[in-house]
């Protein structure tokens, strides 16, 4: 094996690792321990950096203190008793020696004289009041203590009472009542007890206070010893109480026997042998001053890291621990190891050469989710799940429609990592998230600014967007701001490995990407190398060469290391590709689905495709290949004949109509509460909308809260809806208001049935256009999309509706074609691999793939160079009409006169609503008016413009268009003239 070192060097790894372990735990000085017990964590108590002890938790003292109310406080350690705890009267007691021997009426009263009776008592009485006042003031040095302890506070002689209560107290295990005595540290029990004016004699039935002069003089070496009280913990907590057992090293016991839990398994352990063990024993660790501050050995230890190699960066499976010892199986990562490393840790490495798969992989890169179809080695197919919470939960049809989004959490963390590593970046779950469980925090949150200003949702329609006029900033969890640079194509040299030079800009596409590469090649997989997408047809190349240098990057990203650093060759076979239109890879689904099979004359077909973003048509006849196309191995053909869509047909364009009709009936209330909203791409402004409509956070949080009410209204089955809504919208100011909304159920069903209607009679009315490219056959009309599940579809289409029967008869005449509707797909959780109207797109796609004996034409695009249809209408009103001159049906570079120039100046007019065929009158939301000056023009001049691309024209003026050649031609970006990002 090739000794070239990858970046996992076990043994430096090791050392890292117990190199971070030890910075952490320097970080605090005690340290809340627990075991985590299958997930669920035991408190074992606190732990003690300065001296390796393990102490009780806080709630175990509590718990100690309210069974127990009498406890010994003990130096575990040393063996030695610190004092009690009387937790009853809240009181610290300890052991201490008196002094007033020396200075006590003992050496006073050898020199009394009793040169009279009273003169005599005169003097005791003196001595007496002496003493009496020297242990009355507590800080007299009348007693002394083995060491001062601060923690315990200050100390002092008893009184009668504190002293007698200290002896009856009944859990007071050093009072022997039979004897009449308290026993102290040397295990001799005394009878006779100092207090601040005197010595009790705890003797039974004379239990009193003795003159001090007298107990002196006649009983001086009994008086010695004393117990002394401080009030030091009357008023702290058991977590305070158990702050100073651990700073102390101390313990709680009883004379039973029992204590506080206390060990010393963790002192005077060598710092690899600490990490190794806290290891062994699942122990989690927590700064007790600093909750924020986590230590979980586990993580950072060598064997945890390759069992979670998979898990942590995007909760794939953890491995079996066999995967890193048995002889079949082995990591990739660890190929080119020492044999020596591996040894040392009991590892085996495999080479990644023998994983590499040849298998095709199709993505259908969708705006509100992605699908991703995989063939299996016994050339059947399956379908992939990106980002759920449990892949061991059981498989579900929904769960393979994985959410096209991204959620950032901590963007510095992020972006340290991404832009170092190439391959497989040791990133963390919760450093970004995707798909599934990014999509669960957007839904469950609608009303937090802080999730929704971390999540980016629809990453297609932001790759299509981007543009440099129009930025999206993003916030992630921590605080961090990123503006998104505008998407670029960043195309990495076919068989050249990655490498990084500097920063790179954050290109999301590139990023999803590499979480579905990652879960495309897992280890229980294999590493692939043919990757093939899906595109709108009206998709201009640009955008689509863009987004697949983002997945050739993404996906090549998702290789492991050791596989570049040993086969370099592997790179020449690695492809992205586009390989056909999203309609057209359904219909190769849908159709044998459905049990259609090509014919010599050829099966028409109709696509009628309702996504999240937008709704596309695409015409296409399904036939046996001729001769000549026999002789190239091709079986079948599908010929695409034309192609349409509706830009505004959209799900999600449809549900923020859906909000914005309801707040525009609801505009009182909102203006009262200063509340704002966002305006849909193709909505006019209402009047008085001025202060209500705005860009800002606060008001696309509004759309998406309300949004999240309407949904189930829009995707179910029937038209049910409350009249009234409850719910807190944001004001200007970002503050939340409690408002009271009405909703109008017909009034929103009425408009989703027209929009809807609109989009069916537009894909009729293009299907007539193209119909003389298909045979004399029935028309295979089907419907694909999440959206063509919308109970305005299916009254539409699937009954015998009069609707239908008008729509046709108006499109074709009195002689409309033979057609027959398929409904959308449906999910079946029994067999989850088969076609849905979503997943059809995927699975068509792997139908497709070089080498299945199918050949896709498309005439149009390949006269086109491949670039998709031209997107738009462009025209000029006409009797209170727009008449569009160049339409999505004509060619690319052909010259169109749209008229006389007036005054130095054109009115144009666009739009991409194919309802521009059947007529839109002037002031049509879904037109887009331009006033295009030309100061130069002489008077009669005409002007004169042809399509460039699908955005993009050229306009020119001149007398006729024989003088076009010498005349000065000028670009016009259609997109920026009309503010749209489509």
């Amino acid at each position: 094996m090739n000794n070239k070192q990858t970046k996992y060097g076990l043994e430096e790894l090791h050392a890292n690792n117990l190199a971070d372990f030890m910075e952490t735990l320097g970080k605090s000085e005690h340290w809340l321990a627990s075991r985590n017990n299958r997930g669920v964590n035991q408190a074992l108590g606190v732990f003690n950096t300065s001296n390796g002890l393990l102490h009780s938790s806080d709630q175990n003292i509590n718990e100690f203190l309210t069974k127990h109310e009498f406890v010994e406080i003990r130096d575990q350690a040393k063996g030695s008793v610190i004092g009690w705890f009387d937790n009853k009267e809240r009181q610290l007691w300890r052991p201490a020696e008196c002094e007033f021997r020396a200075k006590s009426t003992q050496s006073d009263a050898k020199h009394i004289r009793p040169s009279g009776f009273m003169a005599g008592i005169a003097a005791i009485t003196a001595n007496i009041e002496a003493e009496r006042r020297r242990f009355e003031e507590p800080t007299k040095n009348n007693f002394k203590l083995d060491n001062e302890i601060k923690a315990l506070g200050v100390f002092r002689l008893p009184n009668k009472e504190e002293l007698l209560n200290f002896y009856n107290h009944k859990s007071n295990f050093l009072a022997d009542k039979n004897k009449n005595t308290l026993k102290f540290t040397d295990g001799v029990d005394y009878q006779y007890w100092p207090t601040i004016i005197g010595a009790v004699d705890l003797t039974e039935n004379n239990v009193d206070q003795l003159p001090l002069a007298q107990a002196v003089i006649d009983k001086a070496r009994k008086h010695e010893k004393a117990f002394v009280v401080s009030g030091g913990w009357y008023s702290k907590t058991a977590k305070e109480i158990n702050q100073l057992l651990v700073e102390q090293g101390w313990i709680l016991a009883t004379e039973s026997g029992e204590t506080t839990y206390f060990s010393d398994k963790w002192c005077n352990l060598a710092m690899e042998q600490l990490f190794a063990k806290m290891v062994l024993e699942n122990i989690e660790l927590e700064a007790k001053d600093d909750k924020s501050i986590k230590l979980i050995p586990a993580e950072a230890w060598v064997d945890t890291q390759m069992i979670e190699i998979d898990y942590n960066p995007c909760r794939l499976p953890k491995l079996a621990e066999t995967q890193l010892t048995d002889p079949e199986k082995g990591l990739w990562e660890l190929w080119g190891q020492s044999e020596e490393a591996l040894k040392k840790f009991g590892y085996i490495a495999r080479d990644p050469l023998q994983d590499i798969q040849r298998r095709p992989v199709a993505i259908d890169f969708g705006t509100s989710s992605t699908v991703v179809g995989v063939t299996t080695q016994n050339g059947g197919q399956e379908l992939l799940r990106v980002g759920v919470r449990d892949f061991y939960q059981a498989v579900a049809a929904q769960h393979f429609e994985n959410p096209t989004v991204l959620e950032f959490l901590d963007f510095d963390s992020f972006t340290q990592v991404w832009n170092k590593q190439a391959y497989r970046p040791e990133l963390n779950w919760n450093w970004v998230r995707a798909s599934h469980e990014a999509q669960a925090s957007f839904r469950d949150n609608p009303g937090d600014t802080e999730v929704l200003a971390s999540i980016l949702p629809r990453l297609k329609q932001w790759a299509l967007r981007s543009d440099a006029d129009r930025r999206i900033k993003l916030t992630g969890r921590k605080g961090r701001e990123m503006d998104l640079q505008p998407h670029l194509e960043r195309n990495p040299v076919r068989g050249q490995p990655l490498s990084f030079t500097g920063e790179q800009p954050l290109d999301p596409v590139e990023l999803y990407a590499w979480y579905l590469g990652m879960a495309i090649n897992w280890r229980g997989r294999g590493l692939f190398l043919k990757y093939y997408l899906s595109f709108p047809v009206k998709y201009p190349v640009e955008v689509r060469d863009r987004i697949l240098a983002s997945f050739r990057r993404g996906l090549q990203r998702s290789y492991p290391q050791s596989l570049i650093d040993h086969h370099p060759h592997i790179l020449n076979e690695f492809e992205v590709n586009d390989l056909a239109s999203e309609p057209a890879a359904y219909a190769a689904a849908a159709l044998p689905h459905l049990g259609i099979e090509p014919t010599e004359t050829g099966v028409p077909y109709a696509v009628f495709d309702f996504g999240g973003g937008t709704a596309d048509f695409d015409y296409g006849i399904l036939r046996w290949a001729n001769n000549d196309e026999e002789a190239q191995g091709h079986e079948r053909v599908f010929e695409h004949v034309g192609s349409g869509g509706d830009n505004f047909l959209g799900a999600e364009n449809l549900l923020e109509h859906l909000v914005y009709e309801t707040f525009k009936l609801n505009q009182d209330t909102l203006r009262q509460a200063h509340i704002q909203f966002t305006l849909p791409m193709d909505a006019i402004p209402f009047s008085g909308s001025e202060l209500l409509i705005a860009t800002t956070q606060a008001a696309q949080t509004n759309v998406v809260m309300l949004s999240a009410k309407l949904r189930e209204f829009m995707e179910s089955d029937t038209a049910d809806l409350s009249s009234q809504l409850r719910m807190d919208l944001l004001d200007a100011n970002g503050k939340k208001q409690p408002c009271e909304l009405q909703l109008d159920a017909g009034l929103l069903d009425s408009f989703l049935a027209e929009r809807i209607h609109n989009g069916i009679y537009a894909f009729f009315a293009q299907l007539a256009r193209i119909i003389d490219k298909l045979p004399a056959e029935p028309i295979q009309i089907l419907l694909a999309g999440n959206g063509s599940r919308s109970r305005h579809i299916e009254q539409l289409l699937e009954n015998s509706d009069s609707q239908l029967n008008d729509i046709l008869m108006e499109v074709f005449g009195q002689n409309p074609p033979e057609i027959k509707i398929h409904a959308p797909l449906p999910m079946d959780d029994k067999s989850p691999h088969t076609p849905t109207s979503k997943t059809g797109v995927a699975l068509g796609l792997l139908k497709l793939t070089p080498g299945r004996g199918v050949l896709i034409k498309n005439e149009s695009m390949a006269q086109q160079n491949g670039q998709a249809p031209f997107g738009w209408f462009i025209g000029r009103i006409a009797r209170n009409n727009f008449k569009p001159l160049i339409t999505p049906d004509d060619d690319y570079h052909e010259w169109k006169e749209f008229g006389v120039i007036h005054g130095g100046v054109f009115n144009l007019y666009a739009t991409k609503s194919p309802r521009a065929y059947q007529g839109l009158v002037d002031g049509s939301p879904e037109l887009t008016f331009y006033p295009l000056s030309l100061p130069d023009a002489m008077p009669g001049a005409r002007l004169f413009i042809r399509a460039k691309s699908p955005g993009l024209v050229e306009y020119a003026h001149a007398e006729d268009e024989s003088r076009l050649e010498e005349a000065i031609k000028l670009e016009l970006n259609l997109k920026k003239l009309s503010g749209s990002h489509d």
